[in-house]
């Protein structure tokens, strides 16, 4: 059977690509809003009721409307407003959307899910002009083929429904051979550091690396300048706000909340089966035994008691990094699941210190794992012994392993400090199969003949 190579022009495979986004975004919406899933997301007219967004997104949104400023209130009782919990890209690109181009939830995440998708359809087209459309469409069926990662890509509840598009355009810019790639990679790195608190080191990381790396680059400098510049815009909003420079762990008072409930002693039995939310009542408890009243003070505190832990109990905090890599290189179930309704989380963990059996947590099997994790491991092989035997490498295999370790390590560590889900891990998941990808078509005569012009 012949392929028809008509179906492989660029034109066609486009709005093949255009149909599949529309479809599901469409599918998306609807399974999200269902009654027994997300219905309070909208009203009875489909509209985005913004204010009802997770993870502190919907009060920002909230008080930013009223006129309250940035603040997540969530301490509001003890006097602390949270000015540097969230950045502030997805509340303000949301009101955005909401305000000038339709309040409609299926047109929000359509707007939204096309725009990127079809950033990604001509980054990797123009990616290398050496690569015909077999490659682009290898590309985006990897992209979008486990219905996980397009889950987790499509929505706006959460940093990583932008986050994922980002880093898939961050990589295939880094690797390419554009004239302009510090201009590019100084847009997407600056929209990831305003975007994601704990993306921070990624971002000065990479534009470190690029800078030093390539030499040869026009406008390295104007890539460390305006990362620079971003840092600094940060802190003084942050001082202006709430009197202190937040810069690095202390950029987002969320990364210090975090870390705080991953040092103490019930972590490693709750984690990572259980979300680590459970142990919020743990920061609230440190609130009133120190009298905390401001959110430097807040920050300050929670990182100093983070830092004594971890140095009091080494082999305590060592368990739970192996449990991390157990969650994103091995584990097969969801995670990340709330206790059982039948107890109240104080019951949960009460139960926990006296050695009493808690009911069973639902935790089923998740099988996007399997391939998620099964191509993750391999990229990991592949790139260790690609960088033991680096002098028998390509040029291009060099700097493909070069940019792929340093995203991989500055990407995955602050979540080994804090801690990593499947949701968190989706980019890197889709990552180690373009890389793996690329890898064997340097490597394999036959697959580069596929998927090069000519």
């Amino acid at each position: 059977m012949k392929i028809n190579i008509e179906l492989f022009k660029t034109k066609n495979i486009f709005l093949l690509f255009v149909i599949f986004v529309i479809i599901t975004n469409y599918l998306f919406c609807y399974l999200y809003t269902l009654p027994a899933f997300n219905p309070h997301l909208i009203d009875k007219d489909n509209n985005y009721i913004l204010k009802e967004i997770s993870f502190g997104f919907g009060r920002v949104i909230q008080n930013i409307l009223q006129g309250k400023g940035t603040v997540l209130d969530w301490y509001d009782d003890y006097g602390i407003r949270l000015e540097s919990a969230r950045r502030l890209f997805v509340p303000y690109y949301l009101i955005f959307l909401h305000k000038y181009i339709t309040t409609d939830f299926y047109l929000i995440h359509l707007f939204k899910n096309l725009f990127f998708s079809i950033i990604i359809f001509f980054t990797i087209k123009f990616y290398n002009k050496n690569f015909n459309n077999f490659f682009l469409f290898a590309c985006l069926f990897i992209i979008y083929y486990i219905p996980y990662n397009v889950f987790i890509m499509l929505g706006t509840e959460h940093e990583e429904g932008i986050l994922n598009y980002l880093i898939i355009i961050l990589f295939f810019i880094l690797i390419s051979e554009s004239k302009f790639k510090s201009i590019w990679l100084s847009v997407v790195l600056t929209t990831i550091f305003f975007l994601k608190g704990s993306m921070f080191l990624l971002v000065i990381a990479l534009s470190v690396a690029f800078f030093f790396y390539e030499k040869k680059s026009k406008y390295r400098y104007l890539l460390i300048s305006i990362v620079f510049l971003a840092n600094i815009f940060l802190s003084l909003n942050s001082y202006k706000k709430n009197n202190f420079f937040a810069f690095g762990v202390k950029s987002s008072s969320m990364n210090a909340i975090n870390i705080t409930l991953v040092t103490n002693n019930l972590f490693n039995k709750t984690y990572p089966e259980i979300r680590p939310d459970i142990h919020l009542k743990r920061v609230t408890q440190i609130i009133e035994a120190n009298n905390i009243s401001s959110e430097k003070e807040l920050v300050d505190t929670l990182i100093e008691k983070s830092q004594n832990y971890i140095i009091k109990n080494p082999y305590e905090y060592f368990v739970g990094v192996l449990r991390k890599i157990y969650s994103l290189n091995f584990s097969p179930f969801k995670d990340a699941q709330m206790p059982n309704r039948s107890i109240s989380h104080e019951q949960f963990l009460d139960n926990i210190k006296k050695n009493i059996e808690n009911p069973k947590t639902n935790n089923p099997i998740r099988f996007s794992n399997f391939p998620n994790k099964l191509i993750f491991n391999l990229s990991l092989a592949v790139l260790f012994f690609s960088i033991i035997k680096n002098s028998r490498n390509s040029f291009f295999l060099k700097k493909l392993n070069f940019y792929y370790f340093i995203i991989l390590l500055f990407y995955l560590a602050p979540y080994m400090f804090a801690w990593i889900y499947p949701r968190h891990a989706t980019s890197v998941y889709v990552l180690a199969h373009l890389y793996c990808l690329l890898f064997f078509i340097e490597k394999n005569n036959k697959l580069k003949k596929l998927f090069q012009v000519g």
